[in-house]
């Protein structure tokens, strides 16, 4: 209970318990992990899916593993708030593609300015800024209507670390408010970005979570946007479920993004460039190069990953799943390019599985599944 008071009177407000949305809530077999146990939707209305459903022969098939695996559909701040619903509920329908329980999936960047702006023609990092929270609120609060009662994952402010450098509170006071209005949604699982590891402490990202929201939040976001081993990954999530934990924030889990991981790199590996700016890998034997990595699936310990033993016991323990929220096959901020997504097609770390079996997984991304 919130107690606000004036010179003439005390006005009690209640303040709604923290609570997380459950995507799979209802369904049969549905266990703790929310993002199990239920099919996962595939985008019909993006650039890959029309690329893939124009190419035929060889291409077709090479773009078919990409376009066939569910992957999230970023929504952010160009989204006008007064259209992100009816373009959150497009999106909704175009992932379920006839399937009201298929699970849907956004990442959501909505926080502007955010990372660098323009000053006099020259890009300079966020030290400061102005937002509109209650333009910034309305646009979550439209977001969560279009998705209505979808089976809905959000992955809440991508490089949120970013408000590292801010000295202002509004982002927070935006991110904490989507994570509530996000998660009252029956069937909405929220996961706010915590970054990656090496770009800050798990104590310190753990207070940036609490900051943020993380109390509303099914658990948070790791390697949305960049190319660190899945392995470390985990073992960097479950260091910050414990810190966490010690200041109070208990039972959080995490997931992971891979559709860019497979063949790990560094920053100082890039000579200068950008860290997204290394080429696509279409060959064995470049050394730094994007590659996709593990297929979204919830089978996070497989030993098919390798992922080493204290890994494998963090990933089973805390890790829900590992979901494609990147999108290597455009460029960065950019438009879709299709030679890297054939690039990245040929050379994936990893293979879909075949026939049957590979239908039937894209859909239905089971823990048992041997992938």
């Amino acid at each position: 209970m919130a107690v606000l008071t004036t010179a003439a009177t005390v006005v009690v407000v209640a303040v709604p318990m923290a609570r997380a949305g459950v995507a799979n809530r209802g369904l049969p077999g549905a266990r703790s992990n929310p993002i199990a146990r239920l099919p996962w939707g595939v985008p019909h209305d993006d650039a890959l899916w029309s690329l893939y459903q124009s190419a035929t022969g060889w291409r077709h098939k090479m773009l078919g593993r990409l376009a066939l695996e569910p992957r999230a559909v970023w929504l952010g701040w160009e989204n006008p708030v007064g259209e992100v619903r009816a373009q959150t509920a497009a999106a909704v329908a175009a992932q379920q593609n006839g399937n009201p329980n298929a699970l849907v999936q956004f990442a959501t960047f909505e926080l502007n300015p955010w990372e660098s702006r323009r000053v006099n023609g020259v890009d300079k990092p966020v030290v400061s800024g102005s937002w509109n929270v209650r333009s910034d609120e309305a646009w979550y609060r439209n977001m969560a209507a279009g998705i209505g009662s979808a089976r809905a994952l959000v992955i809440e402010q991508v490089d949120l670390l970013v408000a590292l450098k801010i000295r202002s509170t509004a982002p927070e006071r935006i991110d904490t408010y989507a994570a509530r209005v996000l998660s009252a949604k029956p069937h909405t699982t929220v996961y706010i970005d915590a970054g990656t590891t090496g770009w800050t402490t798990p104590v310190r990202d753990a207070k940036l979570l609490i900051r943020n929201g993380i109390r509303y939040a099914r658990g948070f976001s790791l390697d949305d946007t960049d190319y660190d081993p899945t392995a470390k990954e985990d073992v960097f999530g479950a260091k910050i479920v414990a810190a966490l934990a010690r200041l109070g924030v208990r039972g959080k889990h995490f997931i992971v993004n891979t559709d860019q991981n497979g063949q790990p790199y560094k920053p100082h590996q890039l000579n200068g460039r950008g860290i997204n700016d290394a080429p696509r890998c279409h060959g064995r034997i470049q050394s730094v190069c994007q590659r996709t990595g593990i297929l979204p699936t919830v089978n996070v310990a497989s030993p098919r990953w390798r992922l080493g033993p204290v890994a494998a016991r963090d990933a089973r323990r805390y890790c829900d799943g590992y979901v494609w929220v990147g999108q290597p096959w455009a460029i960065d901020g950019g438009p879709f390019v299709p030679q890297y997504a054939l690039w990245l097609a040929e050379n994936g770390k990893y293979r879909p599985l075949q026939g049957r079996a590979q239908a039937r997984h894209r859909v239905h991304p089971l823990g048992r599944s041997s992938r």
